[in-house]
């Protein structure tokens, strides 16, 4: 599974961790879509963000980027993956 630590460490958040902008190898995880990944608690999510899509709790139209939200990703997925 994915380790936020790096982007973390840089205090970058990917901000859109949902499985469609992950591609599983049998080497690992590639992530794409990267048009959200800005700044932790600087950058914010754009007001045009898709209301189809299940956002983590505080990941709203506007709102500051935060780290939580790449964790609240990653649980989704475990939890989806039966990891």
């Amino acid at each position: 599974m994915w380790d936020n630590t790096a982007l973390h460490e840089q205090n970058i958040v990917f901000g859109d961790l949902h499985r469609p902008n992950i591609i599983v190898t049998p080497k690992g995880a590639i992530l794409v879509d990267f048009e959200l990944c800005e700044r932790y608690d600087i950058d914010r999510y754009p007001v045009t963000m898709s209301t189809e899509i299940s956002w983590p709790q505080g990941a709203n139209p506007g709102a500051l980027l935060m780290q939580v939200h790449d964790g609240n990703w990653l649980q989704v997925l475990k939890h989806d993956l039966n990891l």
